[in-house]
């Protein structure tokens, strides 16, 4: 009795054994002469009408003697390698077999399939890329071999027009490019990169560019007058948009030659062509010297070409100037991280306002600000910025200034100071620098215990300074 469960238990434990062995057996057995019976075996009776014609079309091309004996093997071992990562029949090994047809069908040679089979049998080995990304990879390159594309995720797509591919193999497999226009669509739009060369590498999803040309045909102007030089560029071609560090760019309403800096380029949707925002290029020198941008008005700082726009741009150590001037002397100066430059003049949101008065100044650290290049008529006026409601600061009558608007014709010897823009009334308010109110000093101290000046002041003591 015992010896019948022993027999029992060991049957039980066999039996899975056996069935384990059965699922490890390989689809393939390397044997040219079945490859295309286990394959229809693999593949199953089930297939969907248009999968069933990509098989059918694929065993004409194998009966057809379309591939060369030595692809033929690299195709059978490949075939073994993408069933041994647990690959599905349906929808990627039968997309294997697409993009095998397709190098057939559009003439591709026996030594691109090569270079293409042997980086994709690279790919199978690596432990690090999963099933999906070499799926996605063979669809890639049946839309490169039918299409030129080197991409198509649904969102965005990568083109290269005008191209004749050539495919190589060294280290990895990659596809060389050269002189072509490359095109990214997105978003119902489109950039092109002309005379594009390099490298594109489809494992990794990234084009290494040696060249290639960025026009701001879009954002309305001549491609020979405004267009930017790449060089030693990456682009991932997952994205829809790129950046290139030291870009030459030639524009020759504001350059007498080219200057270098970033290009940054989008496929992004455009109501027109002046309100385009990309490409845009910013210059590396910040300090640039633009004498009468309009009569008696001089820029320095940085500058921007954001698509139609322009914007002079400044750092915090170095911001962009707007210098006015006043029989040749200098009246205004406003400071400021960006200005944006526009055909009727220039403005910004945020700027510090210096008017100079002889040896004395008046001055305020953040108002908006514009500029009219046909009337010369300047704005200052207060922001949403809670520092904006702070007063300017007057040297030559010693007060502190408050009021909303102040605006100065350039053509006219009087400044006017006036209330808010459409609003109907407004205050000013003129305070001596030296003048003391009791009300306003507590008002500092609000609920606090201590008045915030009496801590300035032990502070000052404890670290044996007064200033």
């Amino acid at each position: 009795m015992v010896r019948k469960f022993i027999i029992l238990g060991l049957l039980l434990i066999l039996l899975p054994a056996g069935r384990l062995y059965s699922q490890a057996k390989p689809a393939f057995s390397g044997d040219p002469i079945k490859f295309k019976d286990e394959l229809l075996t693999f593949m199953g009776p089930d297939l969907p009408e248009d999968k069933r014609a990509i098989l059918n079309t694929f065993i004409a091309k194998w009966d057809s003697s379309a591939f060369s004996k030595e692809n033929i093997a690299i195709i059978i071992d490949l075939s073994t390698q993408l069933t041994g990562r647990q690959i599905r029949a349906n929808p990627h090994f039968i997309q294997f077999l697409q993009t095998l047809t397709d190098f057939s069908t559009y003439n591709r040679t026996d030594a691109f399939l090569k270079y293409w089979l042997t980086g994709l049998s690279e790919m199978i080995f690596n432990p690090r890329i999963r099933n999906e990304s070499l799926a996605r990879y063979i669809e890639n390159t049946s839309l490169l071999i039918k299409d030129n594309l080197l991409i198509n995720t649904g969102s965005v797509k990568w083109k290269a027009k005008n191209a004749d591919l050539k495919f190589t193999h060294d280290t990895s497999f990659h596809i060389v490019l050269n002189n072509v226009t490359l095109t990214c669509y997105s978003q119902r739009d489109s950039t092109e990169i002309y005379k594009a060369s390099g490298i594109f590498h489809p494992d990794l999803q990234e084009f290494h560019g040696t060249k290639g040309t960025i026009t701001w045909e879009k954002a309305g102007y001549p491609a020979n007058d405004v267009y930017a030089e790449i060089s030693d560029y990456v682009i991932n071609v997952t994205k829809n948009t790129f950046t290139c560090d030291s870009a030459r760019f030639t524009n020759k309403s504001w350059f007498s030659e080219p200057v270098y800096g970033v290009l940054t380029d989008k496929a992004a949707t455009i109501i027109s062509s002046d309100k385009a925002t990309f490409p845009q290029f910013e210059t590396y020198r910040k300090q640039f010297k633009i004498k009468n941008l309009y009569k008696g008005v001089d820029f320095e700082g940085g500058l921007l070409f954001e698509g139609a726009l322009i914007k002079g741009k400044g750092e915090k150590a170095f911001p962009a100037m707007i210098n006015l001037f006043r029989n040749d002397t200098l009246f205004i100066k406003i400071a400021a991280g960006d200005f944006v430059f526009s055909s009727s003049g220039i403005n910004s949101q945020e700027t510090q306002a210096t008017i100079y008065l002889g040896q004395d100044s008046i001055y305020h650290s953040s108002l908006g600000f514009s500029f009219n290049g046909q009337s010369r008529k300047l704005n200052l006026f207060r922001t949403s910025n809670p520092v904006s409601h702070s007063p300017y600061y007057n040297t030559f009558h010693n007060v502190d200034m408050y009021f909303e608007n102040l605006s100065w014709n350039m053509d006219e010897k009087n400044a006017v100071i006036s209330r808010p823009m459409g609003a109907a009334m407004g205050q000013a308010l003129f305070e001596s620098s030296t003048f003391f109110d009791s009300d306003d000093f507590l008002k500092l101290m609000n609920l606090d215990n201590e008045h915030p000046l009496t801590r300035l002041r032990k502070f000052s003591e404890w670290y044996y300074s007064e200033t």
